[in-house]
């Protein structure tokens, strides 16, 4: 009979593979944001949640935005712009975001 040692192994073996699938959770496209990412990006969402999505803290800009590099393999050499706005000592994402050609 086996101890309940070797089960609780047999059981872990089996399982990390599907552990080891999983997606990371940042650091996809350091330094660039795909379009991908850009589409998910949800009003009122913080600043810092954009940033763990986009892997990248990207540049200040005036009015309120931050301009994020476009991914090179996206076919693109310019940049995002996403509007924030400070609510209670937070900036949150207001909604407002275009796609610029031209690089910042």
């Amino acid at each position: 009979m086996k101890s309940p040692g070797h089960l609780m192994l047999a059981t872990a073996l089996v399982a990390s593979p599907f552990v080891m699938a999983a997606a990371p959770a940042s650091a996809d496209t350091p330094g660039c944001v795909t379009h991908g990412e850009f589409n998910r990006v949800q009003t009122g969402w913080k600043q810092s949640r954009v940033h763990q999505l986009f892997d990248t803290a990207g540049t200040a800009a005036p009015g309120g935005y931050r301009y994020y590099a476009v991914c090179g393999e996206e076919g693109g050499t310019g940049h995002y712009a996403l509007g924030y706005q400070r609510q209670s000592g937070v900036l949150r994402f207001t909604g407002d975001k275009y796609y610029d050609t031209t690089p910042y």
